[in-house]
């Protein structure tokens, strides 16, 4: 499972987790879950459609 594409791997995470406090920001989205909030900002009925037809 943590060899999966959907999965961030420890690097990663502490590579963002890095950037963040060297950047001073407030907030780090790491991995897949950068293309799904970003999807959600933009496409906000449109997510929230696409949840509720998933359940």
């Amino acid at each position: 499972m943590l060899k999966s594409d959907w999965a961030n791997q420890p690097e990663d995470i502490a590579q963002a987790i890095w950037d963040a406090v060297k950047n001073q920001r407030a907030e780090v989205t790491v991995g897949p879950a950068f293309l799904a909030s970003e999807a959600y900002r933009l496409f906000p009925c449109l997510m929230q459609w696409a949840m509720e037809k998933g359940n």
